[in-house]
């Protein structure tokens, strides 16, 4: 019947299956022309073909298909051929990728390369990932400093990047390869590997709001952390769940899982962890309204953080513990933690988080009556976020921008800030801050006496 038809070719493990004839005396139709192709190729393209279709993902850069060799020497001319012959298709420079069929046709050829060098081409893979990635979220990823150091490969030429922009192509380039490689990594029992990249990718999911890839591949580095028995990785993944359920409004999944996370951290004396995870439930404390919560937690993370004499940590903290305070309307105590925080970043060279402590202390001028340097602290919030060509930052300082504008009474101008910020969170998928801009548009429509129109911004934000 059709439906089961439709049924199997969505499956891609009964591709062959689907498409078979049937009769046990020939051998399948698809597969016989296949055959022509792959017959004819040299031996070492033939290798290749076969091992590229161990690669995790639907595409694949040149790089990859390295890894997957284990050598670079005469790749390009492989592939060429490969492309020539139609059993690849090319996808531009360096990029490749199968027809479903052929990538299963190459599957079914894996028999004839012995079954460790299949291993060791996936394991290359995953390790290849994993240090591209690392580099990736060294140059794109804010926040990098609990992350572990990686050994230089031997056996692999992973990826560098000259700047950030070139780390954000080539994440763009490879994003659904990357939780794919996750799970290639646990198929093939590369438990630590798969924990590692899970990780990594934590960080730089952490800063697209790339939600749904964060989630499963932090399910399956905690995963392979509780089976290795590894307790402070196993606290490292309950941290990333905490911080993608906080952001996901998902308050009571988040508390639990960075309860978890101060546990361990504790009893293992890890007490940088400790600092970072009550900041990260202070935030979720933030964020369900438990204020008083929140401002213990900050309080006892910035003792241990001033201990430590960790800069990094004291200055987010700090920020952290100030917005607490506006939130409290402690405005004195707000202004001396934002200020100190805001030094520190200044001095950290930290541009990003430097954006961030503008816009609250944007909040603290408006609470003050202050409404012109409200404006012009926003501005700056704002210009500082597109200078680092960080949409989701730069969303989070158009709404402090909007807020200063209406009080400063010019709601029209407020109208563009509020819904350039509520397409860029659209586009990003963070429904909590578009929820937020939807209603900054229909106060400012409010302020115009546009009624309905105010009305209706007022109902899509509900």
């Amino acid at each position: 019947p059709l439906s089961q038809l439709i049924e199997d070719l969505r499956d891609e493990s009964e591709l062959w299956n689907a498409l078979s004839t049937g009769d046990e005396d020939e051998a399948d139709a698809v597969r016989t022309v296949f055959a022509w192709s792959y017959r004819a190729l040299p031996e070492n393209a033939a290798r290749l073909f076969c091992l590229v279709g161990l690669h995790p993902g639907n595409d694949f850069s040149d790089a990859a298909a390295a890894a997957l060799a284990g050598h670079a020497e005469g790749l390009r001319t492989s592939l060429d051929l490969l492309v020539g012959t139609c059993l690849l298709e090319s996808k531009g420079t360096g990029r490749y990728q199968f027809h479903d069929l052929l990538r299963a046709y190459a599957v079914d050829r894996c028999h004839e390369v012995p079954q460790e060098e299949q291993l060791a081409a996936v394991s290359r893979v995953c390790e290849w990932y994993l240090h591209s990635s690392y580099n990736c979220a060294l140059s794109l990823a804010h926040d990098v400093t609990l992350l572990f150091t990686l050994d230089s490969p031997t056996d692999i030429a992973p990826m560098t990047f000259a700047d950030r922009s070139q780390a954000a192509r080539w994440y763009a380039h490879e994003k659904s390869n990357l939780a794919g490689a996750v799970q290639a990594a646990v198929g093939t029992r590369f438990l630590l590997v798969a924990w590692r990249l899970a990780a990594i990718l934590e960080r730089i999911y952490s800063t697209y709001n790339h939600f749904q890839d964060w989630r499963a591949t932090s399910l399956t580095g905690l995963a392979a952390a509780q089976e290795l028995g590894l307790r402070e990785n196993e606290a490292v993944m309950y941290e990333s769940l905490g911080r993608l359920c906080r952001l996901t409004m998902q308050l009571d999944e988040a508390a639990g899982y960075y309860e978890n996370a101060i546990a361990i951290h504790r009893d293992l004396e890890e007490l940088l962890s400790v600092v970072k995870a009550l900041n990260g439930i202070g935030w979720v404390d933030l964020c369900g309204h438990k204020l008083y919560a929140a401002h213990s937690s900050l309080e006892e993370a910035l003792d241990i953080a001033r201990t430590l004499d960790d800069r990094y940590w004291t200055a987010t903290v700090l920020y952290s513990l100030g917005y607490t305070c506006l939130q409290l309307r402690r405005l004195d105590d707000a202004d001396n933690y934002l200020a100190e925080s805001l030094r520190s970043f200044r001095d950290l060279d930290d541009r990003l988080y430097e954006s961030m402590v503008l816009t609250a202390l944007s909040y603290l001028a408006r609470l003050r009556g202050e409404a012109a340097v409200a404006l012009a602290i926003a501005h700056q919030a704002v210009d500082i976020s597109r200078e680092m060509a960080n949409q989701l930052w730069e969303a989070m300082a158009l709404l402090y921008l909007g807020r200063a504008q209406r009080a400063v009474g010019v709601p029209g101008e407020a109208l563009v800030s509020f819904q350039h910020a509520a397409v860029i969170c659209r586009q990003e998928g963070d429904v909590s801050r578009e929820a937020m801009a939807l209603t900054g548009t229909g106060q400012a429509y409010s302020d115009l006496d546009r009624d309905a129109e105010a009305a209706d911004f007022y109902h899509r934000a509900v």
